[in-house]
């Protein structure tokens, strides 16, 4: 019989296409937050700070907390504020994925932890999983999002032994990350976690050992996990 793991997914890009569909929402949003701090920056620039403070600290809203010079309470007031501005953006794109939802059943079935950890905020998030069918799965208390774990950043090891220690406290022999991140998955693997980069872009080959499969889809992803790396 299976030995049961700890299952963790990312959602953005990962469990459900969506950042295609929140861009544009998602900078009209930012340019009316911002103009209390930064009037001076046009869209344009704003766009291109955006993606640079994104690439320095992992979430762009965050790098706009070093950015102005706020605490962490800044940050989380964005997400919260942006939350119902994305899903509105992203709902009317989303549809269940019946291979998505088998499969997680199946893992369920056979008494896997699954879980989910995002930068999404939960008002944002959760409507969307119950569209699509992935609560019956992973139920709201199993969505790790960036309200409960407090603003910690995904790309973090730190952030991993903290979900473990005060979220997740089942002992698991095995635990798995499934992400579209290869900085996030760098760091899941630090902390102890098999992973799984989703997406048609391979990983350089000096980040063989910490990115270890690598599939187009999620559900291609799961085929691996199912019946070729879970141990008997």
């Amino acid at each position: 019989m299976t030995q049961p793991a700890l299952i963790l997914f990312d959602f953005d890009d990962t469990l459900c296409v969506t950042e295609r569909y929140m861009s544009a929402a998602f900078y009209e949003a930012l340019r009316d937050y911002m103009k209390a701090h930064r009037p001076e920056l046009s869209l344009p620039e704003l766009m291109v700070k955006n993606t640079e403070l994104y690439r320095k600290y992992g979430s762009s809203l965050h790098g706009w907390m070093h950015e102005l010079g706020k605490d962490m309470h800044f940050t989380l007031d964005m997400f919260a504020k942006f939350a119902p501005v994305l899903k509105g953006a992203v709902m009317p794109h989303t549809q269940p994925n019946p291979g998505l939802l088998r499969r997680l059943g199946e893992l369920q079935e056979q008494g896997h932890e699954l879980a989910i950890l995002t930068l999404g905020h939960r008002d944002y998030c959760l409507p969307i999983l119950e569209r699509i069918g992935i609560s019956k799965y992973i139920p709201d208390e199993k969505v790790f999002d960036i309200s409960v774990m407090e603003g910690r950043l995904k790309r973090d090891e730190e952030t991993y032994h903290h979900l473990l220690k005060h979220h997740l406290k089942g002992k698991w022999r095995h635990k798995y990350m499934f992400e579209d991140s290869m900085a996030n998955l760098m760091a899941a693997h630090k902390a102890g976690f098999g992973t799984f980069l989703i997406g048609p872009k391979r990983p350089p080959e000096e980040l063989g050992s910490a990115i270890e499969h690598q599939a187009a889809t999620v559900n291609q992803a799961l085929d691996i996990l199912m019946q070729d790396v879970l141990p008997a």
